[in-house]
């Protein structure tokens, strides 16, 4: 018995913009999508560090770079080379009869390493502390 086929469909190729990242949703989960007129590049769509959206961010050579505090996270691995901990989701791409392909992660990233207790709060951000009721966390 074969596993049945977990490629999502997100998309023609042609609603690209080279260079610019869109945003889709493959079963309720966020993805950033990329080409930068070569290869294509689909990471988790939010940003470890404070929850941004990573398709508002930009293709610099091998990162990619959020919008809103500059953190970059390698386009391949998902890593964020300055911190091990903040990493995201690297989703499978691929191109078929003009369309864009997704196939989901079968699980979530390994954390490298926990944040360090010396790290200052805003570092040590937790989005399910300030998401979805969360509160402020007092």
């Amino acid at each position: 018995m074969t596993e049945p086929d977990r490629w999502v469909r997100v998309g023609a190729v042609s609603e690209w913009t080279r260079g610019r990242g869109r945003r889709v949703e493959v079963g309720g989960a966020p993805v950033a999508v990329f080409w930068d007129g070569r290869a294509w590049t689909a990471v988790d769509d939010t940003c470890p560090h404070m929850g941004a959206s990573l398709a508002d961010g930009r293709l610099l050579g091998d990162e990619i770079q959020c919008s809103w505090h500059e953190w970059r996270y390698d386009r391949t691995t998902g890593t964020c080379p300055v911190r091990p901990w903040a990493r995201v989701r690297v989703w499978p791409v691929r191109i078929e009869g003009g369309a864009v392909w997704l196939e989901p992660p079968p699980e979530e990233p390994p954390r490298d390493a926990p944040a360090s207790p010396d790290d200052p709060e805003w570092l040590r951000w937790d989005p399910k502390r300030y998401f979805k009721g969360g509160g402020s966390g007092s």
